[in-house]
């Protein structure tokens, strides 16, 4: 049993030893990991994002539709001269549904603390808002889809009259 090591703990020795090894060594270049090139988005700026991608879709969509409307008017005239119909000046209607587009200003930042009753139900009708506004401009986008697809259609039915009378002709 005298082989034995016998470890006496020393608070002086140890004290003074902490003392003499404290200060810290900091960290070694290049062990630091790289950050990501691009910074985190707010979630308002996703939406903000989302509202501009949504809204330069429905104006270029309604710009696409003026166009296939501006031709098959024309195609419709050439089709009512060459078949003899006379036609009246009609009156054009344009899409009565032009609301502006304001868009909801939520500056304000979050805070970790709890809410009340009245603020969760200002952010509930803010998002109820938002949503709605959102859900309105996909559905515009959806129909404007739609009438493009049928303007289309009706446009290469006509091309195909055309071209047949045009075949039967020579």
């Amino acid at each position: 049993m005298d082989d034995e090591l016998i470890h006496d703990y020393d608070a002086a020795k140890r004290r003074e030893y902490y003392l003499r090894n404290r200060h810290l060594k900091g960290r070694k270049k290049g062990s630091a990991k790289p950050t990501n090139s691009r910074p985190h988005k707010t979630q308002e700026q996703r939406r903000k994002e989302r509202q501009k991608q949504l809204e330069a879709k429905v104006a270029a969509l309604k710009a696409r539709l003026e166009k296939l409307q501006e031709v098959l008017k024309t195609l419709t005239e050439q089709a009512k001269k060459r078949s003899g119909v006379e036609t009246k000046k009609s009156h054009d209607k344009k899409s009565p549904d032009k609301s502006s587009s304001k868009t909801t200003g939520h500056d304000e930042k979050r805070k970790p603390e709890h809410k009340t009753a009245a603020q969760k139900a200002k952010e509930a009708k803010a998002q109820a808002k938002y949503r709605s506004k959102n859900e309105k401009l996909a559905d515009e986008v959806k129909s404007l889809t739609e009438k493009l697809k049928t303007i289309q259609e009706r446009i290469a039915k006509m091309r195909k009259t055309q071209a047949a009378k045009a075949q039967s002709k020579n």
